[in-house]
């Protein structure tokens, strides 16, 4: 276990006897956790993969004095939770992380008003809502130490100002220990597969994954798909409401069409003409809702959609009565 202290940064224990002011621009920064590092790398892949480009790259350091940056257990990824493109990629991405969650070993996620831990989610506490970027670390909290030594102490910010700092009740943090899956210097593979299809799909999972709400998120942590009892429904179907469609579904809600009659019906294209998301309504009531194109939103609603149906019948809000038959 590796521990970094107040001491460790600054080079002389906290208390009433500290130098002040603390010149936290003078830091002595520890090695990196090697998954940090690690996970830093992978993420700069992602652009080059397909996935929105973040508005700035991953921090691992951070500003302050015992923080979970400082002590070398903590990346800061930079997704904006106000626009829809870079709010769905984040979304996937803290679904994949908390899929994930026992082989990571991480032990803290904050995004967008939530909070995450290893066992559940819950809404902000605090007025760091993190809205414009994942906060995910690995410090262990249990064996991390803070001091009431001092109410308030003074310090030179990384900019050269003069300010206070008021601990509160709690305390200032003088030592944070690591979790023991900080020391991994290599993701688990299965992790690295789904962020390179978390990024390909980017653009396919845009609408799904920017209305996530903390639904979706409980439903990973159960380990849990979206599409549940849907495994009949996955594949191609034959889809006619007059002309020719193909439709594939695939897994957590994925739905893409095209009207070439598709050569390899193991798989999705790599581009269809438009994408969707798909839900149960009901036990039997499948909704597709389409991105929109040609000066609208498409909704589809097909009745009979059980286990075992091969044939659906439909309704759109657009155009005529479907009929969707799945490809043998």
């Amino acid at each position: 276990m590796t521990t970094v202290t107040w001491n460790d940064l600054f080079g002389f224990d906290y208390g009433p006897d500290m130098p002040q002011p603390v010149k936290l621009a003078a830091k002595k920064l520890p090695r990196q956790a090697p998954v940090v590092t690690a996970l830093v790398a992978l993420l700069k892949t992602a652009p080059s993969l397909g996935a929105p480009a973040p508005f700035t790259g991953a921090q691992a350091w951070g500003r302050g004095a015992v923080t979970p940056h400082n002590v070398g257990a903590a990346v800061d990824i930079f997704y904006d939770a106000g626009a829809d493109g870079t709010r769905a990629f984040a979304n996937g991405l803290l679904e994949l992380f908390i899929r994930h969650r026992a082989a990571l070993g991480w032990g803290y996620i904050s995004y967008n008003h939530l909070h995450f831990d290893p066992q559940r989610l819950y809404p902000a506490d605090d007025d760091d809502e993190h809205q414009n970027h994942i906060h995910i670390d690995w410090v262990d909290y249990g064996p991390s130490r803070r001091s009431t030594a001092l109410r308030s102490f003074d310090y030179i910010d990384e900019l050269g100002a003069r300010q206070t700092k008021n601990v509160g009740a709690g305390g200032q943090w003088v030592s944070m220990d690591w979790r023991s899956g900080a020391e991994q210097a290599t993701l688990p593979a299965a992790f690295v597969i789904g962020f390179s299809e978390l990024c390909r799909q980017a653009a396919m999972n845009l609408r799904r994954h920017a209305t996530y709400t903390a639904s979706e998120f409980s439903s990973a942590y159960h380990g849990a798909a979206i599409e549940g009892g849907l495994s009949w429904l996955l594949g191609w179907w034959d889809v006619n409401d007059g002309n020719q469609y193909y439709y594939y579904f695939g897994p957590k809600g994925f739905v893409q069409y095209t009207k070439t009659r598709p050569a390899n019906t193991a798989r999705p294209l790599a581009a269809g003409m438009n994408q969707g998301v798909y839900s149960m309504n009901g036990s039997d009531v499948l909704v597709i809702d389409w991105n929109p194109a040609d000066g609208g939103t498409t909704v589809e609603t097909f009745g009979g959609a059980r286990p075992g149906s091969a044939r659906m019948a439909g309704t759109s809000n657009r155009y005529g009565p479907l009929v969707a038959t799945r490809l043998a």
